[in-house]
């Protein structure tokens, strides 16, 4: 009895300890390693991959930058002015279903993290959007559906990798090279975390004349998405306009500009 007694208590001793190493292990590769801010990501992100970054940051008319720089400091927990709460948003009416419908061949690039990394995050876009003078019109509970929705958008792909066809040339895009607090800041500045936010203009390019639209939450033009679904043609991910109202399809679309941004100024 005792000698059965000293063997189950040692194997139980090193149950626990397993246990316990796999627990850290499973937080730590849960975490998101934060890397750099680099603010011609930015600027590519505002106004297109070919941009001259310098030319833009050199110019004191430029704020697009400072604007998303600023709503990032908020979710650094650098400052305390909470952005985008008053903002005045051109709504869309669609249905609030809209908003939380899934494409299966986005969501396979998804990975739900064990543990939770990034719970200030998580509740500094609550607050703005709770308290969001443009979405005063949505009960609390849609409110709190979106705002949970948009953090485990950027979360669930922060960990993504995904293949690109752009020239000829597959690239392997790293959405863990994104910032989720970038993500959350570029939002803010573009939608205001409003994902029923529309917006037309007219194409910069003379041959087209008819109306473009961005959409919802990453503000995605529908040229843009034509190229994106080019890019992503065979990964098999092809969304329509109308798709991109879907809170998880947005983000993931805005985060692969984001992630093929990065990968063109880490090769500069």
């Amino acid at each position: 009895m005792k000698a059965n007694g000293k063997i189950d208590l040692a194997v139980f001793a090193a149950l626990v300890v397993a246990i316990a190493l796999i627990s850290v292990t499973l937080f730590l590769s849960s975490r998101v390693i934060e890397p750099k801010l680099d603010p011609c990501v930015i600027v590519m992100y505002n106004a297109g991959l070919g941009a001259d970054c310098e030319k833009f940051l050199a110019d004191p008319a430029y704020t697009y930058v400072d604007a998303v720089i600023r709503a990032y400091d908020y979710f650094s927990g650098n400052s305390d002015t909470i952005p985008g709460v008053n903002l005045s948003v051109r709504m869309h009416n669609i249905d609030d279903s809209l908003l939380f419908e899934r494409n299966s061949s986005v969501e396979k690039y998804s990975q739900r993290h064990i543990f939770n990394p990034m719970r200030s995050l998580e509740s500094k876009i609550k607050e703005i959007v709770v308290n969001s003078t443009s979405l005063a019109n949505k009960s609390r509970q849609t409110r709190e559906a979106i705002a949970k929705e948009i953090y485990w958008a950027i979360m669930d792909f922060s960990r993504a990798r995904v293949n690109i066809k752009v020239a000829g040339n597959i690239i392997e895009l790293d959405f863990s090279k994104v910032d989720p607090k970038l993500v959350a800041a570029v939002i803010v500045v573009e939608s205001a975390l409003n994902p029923y936010a529309l917006r037309e203009e007219r194409s910069m390019v003379p041959s087209f004349s008819d109306v473009i639209y961005s959409r919802g939450l990453m503000q995605i033009y529908e040229l843009t998405l034509w190229s994106l679904n080019t890019w992503l043609r065979e990964s098999g991910i092809n969304i329509q306009p109308t798709e991109l109202w879907s809170i998880r399809n947005n983000v993931f679309l805005g985060m692969l500009y984001l992630a093929y941004a990065t990968h063109i100024v880490e090769g500069r």
